[in-house]
Formats: C-alpha cells, sequence, structure tokens
C-alpha cells in the first residue's frame, strides 16, 4: 500500500530564494564552537550522480569535482549510477558509509517522485536519509522541438496533435521524471493521444528528435544551450524565464497547468559527523559562489547558477515532495484505469 509522505511546507512554484544572515541547523559552525583536532579528507572522495555519463548533470558534477578537489586537496571522482529515475544512485549514498567520503548530487526526481510514487516500498526517505550542502542550479520544465518543426508554439502542437491522435511523440526523462509527468498531465488535460517515451535522461532522446522518431521533448533550458538544432515551444512557469524571454509560457499558450521548477544541489548521508559536514557546507558555499565555478558551468553547459544555502535548499526538498504530490497522484490513478 502506498502511502503520501508527510509535508509541511507551502508549495512553491517557481521559489525566489532571498537568503537571510542568520543562524541555521547546517551553519558551518560558530565563533563558539570548540576547537577539534580532524583528519579529513585524508583520501579520495567520490561524487554520485544518477544520471548518464555525457549528460549535463554529469557534466556538471564533474566541475564541481574540479574545484572541490582544489578546496580539499584530495582527488575527487564522479560515479554514475543510474536507473530508477534517479533512485538507484540515490539509494547508494543512502547506503553508503556517513564518514564524508561519498556525496550525492541530488535532484527533484530522486527527492519527490519516487518516494511519492514508492511510498512505503521506497528505498529511502529524502527527508531523513540526507542532509543539504547546497543548492546550484533551478531550471523550469521547457518542451522543445527540432528547429525546422512546423510548430512554433505548444499550442501549435496541440492541435496538430489533436488533429492526429496518435501520430505524435514525446521524449523525456523516466517515468518518474518531473518533465515526463507533466508532459503526460498535459496530454491528459488537453484530451490528445500523444506518446510521452522515457529515456535515461531529460535530453537523452534528443538524437532520436533530430532522426525523427521524436516530435518534441520535455527537458530544461540546458538542452537549447547544448543543441543549436532544437527551438523551445513553451515553458512551464507562471512568468517567463527570465533566460528565455521569447518563450511564451504555457499559461500565454491557454494552457491550465502550473509547474514546479528541477532543481539541483548535493547532499551527504544524515548521519554524516557535524566536523565534517561543516568542512563540505563551508567548501559547497564557496565553490557555487565563486566566478570561476560559474563561469565554468556556464562556459561547459550554459547553466546559470542559483545557489541556495542548507536550510533554504531543505526547505525547497520539503516544499516539492508536496508540490509534486498531485502529479504523482494523477499517475497511480491512470495506472489504475489501464
Amino acid at each position: 500500500m502506498r502511502r503520501k509522505m508527510r509535508t509541511t511546507g507551502t508549495v512553491l512554484l517557481i521559489v525566489v530564494f532571498l537568503l537571510c544572515v542568520g543562524t541555521s541547523v547546517f551553519a558551518a559552525g560558530t565563533a563558539e564552537a570548540e576547537e577539534e583536532t580532524l583528519e579529513y579528507p585524508t583520501r579520495p572522495i567520490t561524487i554520485v550522480t544518477p544520471w548518464q555519463v555525457g549528460g549535463a548533470a554529469e557534466i556538471a558534477a564533474r566541475i564541481f569535482a574540479g574545484h572541490l578537489s582544489e578546496e580539499l586537496g584530495v582527488r575527487v571522482d564522479v560515479v554514475s549510477k543510474t536507473g530508477g529515475t534517479g533512485a538507484t544512485g540515490t539509494a547508494f549514498v543512502k547506503n553508503s558509509r556517513p564518514d564524508g567520503y561519498t556525496i550525492l548530487q541530488a535532484f527533484i526526481g530522486p527527492f519527490a517522485q519516487v518516494p511519492l510514487y514508492l511510498g512505503e516500498e521506497s528505498q529511502y526517505d529524502p527527508l531523513e536519509d540526507f542532509v543539504p550542502l547546497g543548492m546550484y542550479a533551478l531550471e523550469p520544465v521547457v518542451f522543445l522541438a527540432e528547429r525546422s518543426a512546423p510548430w512554433d508554439t505548444m499550442r501549435d502542437f496541440i492541435e496538430d496533435a489533436r488533429a492526429n491522435p496518435g501520430r505524435y511523440a514525446t521524449g523525456a526523462g523516466g517515468q518518474l521524471s518531473l518533465h515526463a509527468l507533466y508532459a503526460g498531465l498535459l496530454y491528459d488535460i488537453e484530451g490528445i493521444d500523444v506518446a510521452v517515451v522515457a529515456y535515461p535522461g531529460a535530453l537523452a532522446g534528443v538524437s532520436d528528435l533530430l532522426g525523427g522518431d521524436l516530435h518534441t521533448i520535455a527537458g530544461n533550458p540546458t538542452g537549447l544551450n547544448l543543441y543549436e538544432d532544437l527551438k523551445a515551444l513553451a515553458v512551464l512557469t507562471p512568468e517567463r524565464w527570465p533566460a528565455l524571454p521569447d518563450v511564451p509560457t504555457l499559461a500565454e499558450q491557454g494552457g491550465e497547468m502550473d509547474a514546479v521548477a528541477t532543481w539541483a544541489g548535493y547532499a551527504v548521508h544524515a548521519d554524516t559527523p557535524e566536523p565534517i559536514l561543516r568542512i563540505l557546507v563551508d567548501a559547497t558555499d564557496r565553490i557555487v559562489n565563486s566566478a570561476e565555478f560559474q563561469r565554468d558551468l556556464r562556459e561547459r553547459i550554459e547553466v546559470t547558477v542559483t545557489y541556495a544555502a542548507p536550510d533554504e535548499f531543505y526547505r525547497l526538498w520539503n516544499d516539492s515532495i508536496e508540490a509534486m504530490a498531485p502529479a504523482v497522484e494523477w499517475l497511480l490513478a491512470k495506472q489504475g484505469e489501464e
């Protein structure tokens, strides 16, 4: 029997972070902290990404790893453990030793949709099993098409699909990814027959899109930057996304669906010793807010950094779980009808 995860936060559709100076349960220590002799790190650290090698997430992890290695003076490796819409890699870190040598690249899918869907069968509870180091990215869901496609907006595609049921397909991440859920929910609301095809990552189906096997992709703005042959049809935000000022929102096109922004950051096992946690939080803060790291992300994958300190990031975890519950409930009801 599945259960809904308990949450207490308010729903955040698009989060604007106003970071305040104050005491934090995840603060990197105080002036009154006891002096400690801590030998950490003394060996290589591993960052686990739950997405495929070569994707934007894995590239971002490698960029962070390089900066973390410089900060801490040890080698930092990146390993990809895919599967289960990110649950495989996330569970791996939950089951690892809480010694600060295994860091998780955390995403909304494994932290919200997967536990909501699996309920008591989930291998982890994100709010209990992990603590945040910091967030580095916040992006909306965007519908993309090949640049020469006949549709200039998502409404164009929807009306074409309505006139040609069963003809078109949209690629997205795994079944429980934010992109796949919102694509399926949108098409259900519109009453159109468009297949949603799951891929290992949000943009893993680009080659099929460019080859004609797919017709649209639900992904992130990063896709527009990585692939010059793509164009955006709609962004799922209440207002136009600042980085894509010329792309209309779905609401502007008569859509009736709001969406949660995707986020990415870093976390560790909840039982990580406080002195080690402070070192990692401080290092993450310095790295993500550094001009060098932001330049590297922008030049490699054209991601604009959005930082959230641990407390704000943790609240976003909680709010995302609450915000994604209706979409997951829709999927469960849909599967129950089949």
